[in-house]
């Protein structure tokens, strides 16, 4: 399905597979850019946590052509956040 401005895939939470510089990572959408950001207006965008190496990171301005649904359990990505978030 090609990416539409305005009319985001995927909401605040979701379990999300993504492409960031050529590696393919699993996370939670943290924020939905619904029309693009400051870099591009083409489709919408996301931040996402996820992990770099053993760290949370939150991965910026992903672009939805790079975003793809995710099935798979997150669970220790899940305890990092509530750790993270609830401090």
């Amino acid at each position: 399905m090609k990416p539409v401005l305005g009319k985001p895939q995927f909401k605040k939470g979701a379990k999300v597979s993504f492409v960031w510089r050529g590696i393919e990572l699993k996370g939670f959408v943290a924020i939905v850019d619904s029309y693009g950001t400051f870099e591009q207006h083409e489709e919408p965008s996301y931040d996402i946590w996820s992990f770099l190496g053993e760290e949370v990171c939150l991965y910026k301005h992903c672009r939805e052509s790079t975003v793809s649904h995710c099935d798979e359990e997150l669970r220790r990505l899940e305890s990092a956040l509530n750790d993270i978030l609830n401090d």
